[in-house]
């Protein structure tokens, strides 16, 4: 093993990279797994024509929902932290699930409770700018619709739209992701 003195980082021998080997291990993990779920954009095989253009807006279109499903699923954590939070006080969640009680409160309450029942109790609670309400419940309805049908483009009220952008345009991933962390900053202002 070798010390890279810029970074403080341990490598292996002859890894040009500079990632660590837990680093490089994730990265050849993610790389093998972006090409079993047809994901990879830069290793397409032999297609071409329609075959080629087909499998690169399915690439599109699976990047597109998991972005959006991993804030979804983020901010549906962060409001039922703010829900826990509300019944047992501001105590971390590493603290809380080591209770009985706040194991039982969260297989049996917060785990059947939805996202929007959830963003309007923390929005009762008065715990949500307007504006982060109104980005939430248009997350709902976006992930929803990208999560149920396979063309949401085509759905009436829950395209995958973003500030008037598509989601599947860089334009809007890169308002989604935007008003995404501005959401998580807002969020973040409740954790202990």
């Amino acid at each position: 093993m070798a010390t890279d003195a810029r970074r403080g980082r341990t490598r292996a021998r002859g890894v040009s990279d500079g990632l660590t080997p837990k680093q490089s291990r994730i990265r050849a993990a993610a790389l093998e797994l972006s090409r079993e779920a047809g994901l990879n954009v830069q290793d397409y095989g032999d297609l071409s024509g329609q075959q080629l253009t087909t499998f690169l807006e399915v690439a599109l279109r699976e990047l597109v929902r998991a972005h959006v499903t991993t804030a979804f699923a983020w901010s549906d954590e962060a409001l039922g932290t703010i829900v826990a939070q509300y019944f047992f006080g501001k105590r971390s969640p590493i603290a809380l699930w080591k209770t009985a009680r706040y194991r039982r409160f969260n297989h049996y309450i917060l785990e059947n409770l939805g996202f929007r029942a959830k963003l309007n109790l923390v929005r009762d609670l008065g715990k949500l700018r307007t504006t982060t309400f109104r980005q939430l419940d248009h997350l709902n309805t976006v992930r929803n619709g990208l999560a149920h049908t396979f063309f949401p483009e085509n759905l009436r009220s829950a395209r995958p739209m973003w500030r008037n952008a598509s989601l599947f345009t860089v334009e809007g991933m890169r308002a989604f992701t935007a008003d995404m962390a501005i959401v998580r900053a807002d969020l973040y202002r409740h954790y202990p």
